[in-house]
Formats: C-alpha cells, structure tokens, sequence
C-alpha cells in the first residue's frame, strides 16, 4: 500500500481525512498515480493532470510558476470547475 510508503502519507493526512468522514479508504489517495487519476476520473485533462501530480510529487504545489513566482497556468480553477475536492 502507497500509505505506508510515503513521508506523512498516512499519519497527518489520509488517517484523519478518513477518521473525520472527509473521504472513506477507497478514496484516499496514496500513490502519485493515484493523484493523476483521480484527476483525470473527475474530468480533468489528461495532460494536466499529469503536470499536477509530478509537482505535487515534487513538493512545488499545483501551478505551474515563473521565475517571479507568478502563476503560469489555472489548473486550481480548472480542479474547481470539475468538482475536485480541496482536501
């Protein structure tokens, strides 16, 4: 299982998402693959999807930034738009 293999995959994150009722263990994500298709199941872009898991694997957040540290893309919108929940 993906929980027991990431740093804060499961203490501080999916165990309380599920003990609070936010998500049940099925739809805990745990993996990065987990992250792109979940996006894409909601009906996000493929494409996106897949920038969003690797920053998301990389620590940098959602959007794709510039040097000034400005937002280059509206993937969060694009979440937004197609029901992605913001846990």
């Amino acid at each position: 299982s993906g929980f027991s293999h990431g740093t804060n995959v499961w203490l501080d994150n999916a165990q309380d998402l599920i003990k609070n009722g936010t998500c049940k263990l099925n739809e805990a994500i745990s993996t990065r693959d987990d992250v792109m298709n979940f996006l894409i199941h909601r009906g996000m872009d493929r494409k996106h999807s897949f920038f969003v898991m690797e920053n998301v694997r990389k620590g940098k957040g959602i959007e794709k930034r510039n040097k000034q540290g400005q937002a280059t893309t509206e993937f969060e919108a694009e979440m937004r738009e197609n029901n992605i929940p913001e846990w």
